[in-house]
């Protein structure tokens, strides 16, 4: 089983760009495959489980990135009105 935690930081209130979110989701789905790669000698994801906990802006996208890859994602969040 692989297991990932995502931290993310709030933007600044002034000056800086904070963290983008599409830049940040591609870094966990290198993250994902990476660590695939590692613990089950594989980086396809094709087919595979990926838990995604949380729904914000970077799950969402990363959510993009699992399924272009055909993954088997399973998407919990605590907030019933997300819609997923």
């Amino acid at each position: 089983m692989l297991r990932l935690t995502l931290l993310e930081f709030p933007r600044k209130k002034e000056g800086g760009a904070g963290i983008p979110s599409r830049v940040t989701a591609y870094g966990v789905y290198m993250r994902v495959k990476v660590a695939s790669k590692h613990k089950l000698r594989c980086d396809v994801l094709t087919g595979k489980k990926v838990l995604v906990q949380g729904i914000g802006h970077v799950e969402e996208i990363l959510v993009d990135y699992l399924t272009k890859e055909v993954a088997i994602v399973i998407i919990a969040d605590s907030n019933e009105d997300r819609g997923y």
